[in-house]
């Protein structure tokens, strides 16, 4: 008995509700990929990873909807465009391109961030040093070079 009048509660509910011309509207789709972190790939070791470091090992993460992720904190920031090895930093200074380079730090292969600038053996590239000040993103260069050891 209780089965059947717990049935019939549920069914008056529902036709309740989708009855006097109002309908049921689906729930929104998910917003698929948009949120998908950016995976940056070593070609020459076969190492991926999704965690980018600075100067002061601080991680972040870029995900495909454009937004840095500080890992220490979750805030996100939008206008960081991750493609492949570069990302567009738009929000730092307009042209502007970040490069994630591949190093060791501590016996531990890393990916860091620096300018998206050449390099050569007599030339290395500086990690950039960020900071979250508030709701901004604060880039500098840093005197640490991507490690290798």
């Amino acid at each position: 008995m209780t089965c059947r009048l717990g049935l019939l509660v549920a069914v008056t509910t529902l036709l309740a509700a989708g009855g006097c011309g109002s309908s049921f509207t689906p729930a929104p789709t998910p917003l698929g990929d948009s949120t998908a972190l950016a995976v940056f790939l070593n070609r020459e070791t076969g190492f991926s990873t999704n965690d980018v470091y600075d100067a002061q090992d601080q991680a972040m993460r870029f995900n495909a909807n454009g937004d840095l992720i500080w890992t220490a904190t979750g805030e996100r920031f939008g206008g960081f465009r991750a493609d492949g090895y570069v990302i567009t930093a738009d929000r730092i200074c307009g042209g502007c391109y970040f490069m994630v380079r591949f190093g060791r730090s501590n016996g531990h292969e890393r990916a860091f961030l620096t300018w998206a600038a050449e390099q050569s053996p007599e030339h290395r590239a500086a990690v950039l040093d960020v900071e979250i000040v508030g709701t901004h993103v604060s880039v500098s260069e840093s005197e640490r070079l991507v490690p290798y050891d």
